[in-house]
């Protein structure tokens, strides 16, 4: 009794605070739509501006319906995650593929040096791809080879789990992009001007390449490898084996959420960096509750093909 008050507490007090998170963004936004009336008609607004600007309305109202109803909710499972890789073995996949990624990458370009940037990023992201997804080859090949854990938790049917997947993402994105606003307006009152809206390098070499050759290389290890790679290793390997060690779900998902979006500091643009790590936290913790909630690795691959695959076609129209 004393644990599911325990329980009902905090499920309490994390629904108060998405309400008033979600309040405050209501405020928030009043105060930019006040603004914007008040601004010059010269200053019209464009395409991208109208889309940040809904964002921002549909945020609180997402937000409010996922406290409502409590969508983001895991309840605790008695059964153990049904991850067949050993802890050891795990800990071994990921390392060799981030050290063969970076290997491949620096052979790739030392190899086929060029001084074209474009055909150069391409060779460096197949390189690169080569060799983060040779361990998780061997990985799938000796799945089999592992028994899975005695009582594991059972996964969606793998229609309705590719289905949570797609509907989750579409319906975060909003949440996302909204955050992603507001890291905007912080950073621009810190540093005094506009960040630069494509903050990825790659997002950024796509925009300003023309779409022939190499630039599909480059646009299809961003849609479709990193998705699998990094679903494999951070939801996969990482999530997984805190889960086997008996983390609850959501620490797991957001310890896994703090790794990937570290991960990705190197190639975030510095004018953009607090907008950018606020996305891709809570895209990340979007893909790990899909991951959580479905039990299987297709649909949170899918969610962030899905992902990817929109901020490319953003950045590509914002700049178009």
């Amino acid at each position: 009794m004393r644990l599911r008050a325990t329980i009902c507490s905090s499920t309490d007090s994390i629904r108060t605070l998405i309400l008033g998170v979600a309040i405050a963004g209501v405020l928030g936004l009043t105060s930019v739509a006040s603004a914007g009336q008040n601004a010059p008609e010269e200053s019209s607004r464009t395409a991208m501006e109208w889309l940040s600007l809904g964002n921002m309305i549909l945020t609180p109202l997402i937000m409010v319906a996922i406290a409502v109803f409590g969508v983001w909710k895991l309840p605790p499972s008695p059964k153990i995650a049904a991850w067949r890789i050993p802890l050891e073995i795990g800990a071994l996949v990921f390392g060799s593929s981030i050290l063969l990624s970076g290997i491949g990458q620096q052979y790739a370009i030392q190899k086929f040096a060029t001084d074209d940037p474009v055909t150069l990023q391409g060779i460096a992201t197949l390189g690169n791809y080569i060799g983060a997804l040779l361990p998780l080859i061997v990985m799938a090949f000796l799945w089999n080879q592992f028994p899975k854990p005695i009582g594991a938790e059972r996964s969606e049917t793998a229609l309705r789990s590719l289905g949570i997947g797609v509907i989750a993402i579409l319906a975060m994105l909003p949440i996302i992009e909204g955050v992603g606003s507001l890291g905007v307006l912080i950073q621009e009152r810190l540093q005094g001007s506009s960040p630069d809206p494509v903050a990825h390098q790659t997002l950024k070499l796509l925009t300003q390449s023309p779409i022939e050759g190499w630039w599909w290389m480059i646009a299809g290890g961003a849609i479709i490898l990193a998705p699998i790679v990094e679903e494999i290793l951070y939801r996969g390997i990482v999530q997984q084996s805190l889960r086997r060690l008996k983390v609850p779900r959501w620490w797991a998902i957001l310890a896994t959420s703090a790794g990937f979006t570290l991960m990705h500091i190197p190639v975030l643009n510095d004018d953009a960096m607090i907008s950018s790590l606020v996305m891709l936290m809570f895209a990340s913790m979007s893909f790990g509750w899909i991951r959580e909630r479905t039990g299987l690795m297709a649909p949170s691959i899918l969610a962030h093909m899905l992902f990817n695959a929109i901020n490319v076609l953003l950045a590509i129209t914002m700049t178009a």
